[in-house]
């Protein structure tokens, strides 16, 4: 897919319900550090683009989106600590998914 072509596709109502379905999976925040402003949906593999999976799928905040992919950040909007979920975290994630299927 060309850039016009994915620019395209990230304006799309197909792409903006599974953007919104992202969000919602990760409780509105950033993986990296727990952020909930500025957040965007990080495509972890092209390889299913326009039929991901939402384990394809990484909700990330602005800064963090940018130190993935290398471009430099301001010290001013780095996170100030990073987001840790810890065991009770990723089992509280764990029973509220098992509840919703």
């Amino acid at each position: 897919m060309n850039k016009d072509k994915y620019h395209a596709y990230l304006n799309s109502p197909q792409w903006q319900v599974k953007r919104q379905l992202a969000l919602n999976e990760a409780h509105h925040r950033c993986f990296r550090c727990g952020a909930t402003s500025t957040l965007q949906v990080h495509h972890l593999t092209y390889a299913r683009l326009g039929n991901e999976l939402l384990s394809d799928l990484r909700v990330l905040c602005d800064a963090c989106h940018r130190f993935i992919h290398g471009i430099p950040v301001s010290e001013s909007i780095l996170p100030r600590k990073p987001f840790k979920m810890g065991l009770t975290g990723i089992l509280a994630k764990f029973i509220v998914n098992k509840t919703r299927n």
